[in-house]
């Protein structure tokens, strides 16, 4: 067997493994960390059948979580969430790599030939890469052409902003003390509004995964005319084309 096959079947084993992962974490693609994790994973891949006995059980322990390590970042506000984050994409890469190495096994048995030992593994990978990355651009394309948004204006301590808010039908937040409905504030609203007076947490399952989002009191929303009393969620980030999420209530 050619070493250069090896790598090339690796190679492209390794970055079909992690685009999967990726999406279904729901997950931002960084190519340069999938680049690097999937030349480590081929590095350790290519020579793991002549490494001493004590080097095949090191990386069989730590070849995953490295890897996963390097091409996704844990997502969570405190240490504990970003550990099980950590820990749950590390699982389901580990998974996604045992059922790979099975699938391969059962169609190089039922074909009679091993497929490791042809390019048509890696050429596979490569094409299934592919499938993953434009079926992420057109879901992308896709919510991003029905997106609905609306102006709206938000008081809070004294200071009222106006916003795009976006119409999230998948929005059900309800804070459960007061029962009322959660905005999720962007970075820059909660800037031109703060400083806004906190009543507590609250968590949510983001596309990034279960995060706790500090909660602050809103005197106002107002949405094509009409008003309601809400709470808002502090994501502390930026939004693409819109300001604040509302909650599916206001619409």
């Amino acid at each position: 067997m050619y070493v250069e096959l090896v790598i090339f079947n690796n190679f492209f084993v390794d970055t079909m493994l992690e685009l999967a992962v990726l999406t279904v974490r729901r997950r931002r693609i960084r190519p340069l960390r999938i680049l690097l994790s999937s030349a480590i994973g081929c590095a350790a891949g290519t020579a793991y059948a002549i490494m001493p006995e004590w080097a095949q059980i090191i990386v069989k322990v730590l070849l995953a979580p490295l890897m996963c390590v390097i091409f996704t970042s844990p997502q969570g506000k405190s240490p504990l969430y970003k550990i099980g984050d950590y820990i749950g994409t590390t699982v389901i890469f580990v998974l996604f790599t045992y059922f790979a190495g099975g699938a391969i096994f059962g169609l190089s048995y039922a074909l009679g030939v091993d497929l490791k030992s042809y390019a048509a593994l890696g050429l596979g990978a490569m094409g299934i890469c592919a499938l993953i990355l434009a079926a992420r651009l057109i879901a992308r394309k896709r919510s991003a052409g029905t997106r609905a948004t609306a102006k709206i204006t938000i008081s809070a301590s004294g200071h009222t902003v106006s916003a795009d808010g976006l119409l999230d039908s998948g929005n059900l937040l309800v804070d459960c003390e007061s029962g009322l409905p959660v905005v999720i504030l962007s970075k820059e609203v909660e800037e031109r509004l703060s400083p806004p007076n906190i009543k507590g947490f609250i968590q949510i399952g983001t596309a990034c995964g279960e995060d706790s989002l500090t909660l602050v009191d809103i005197d106002e929303v107002t949405v094509d005319g009409k008003s309601y009393k809400a709470l808002g969620a502090l994501s502390k980030r930026s939004f693409d084309g819109f300001d604040v999420i509302l909650q599916n209530s206001m619409f």
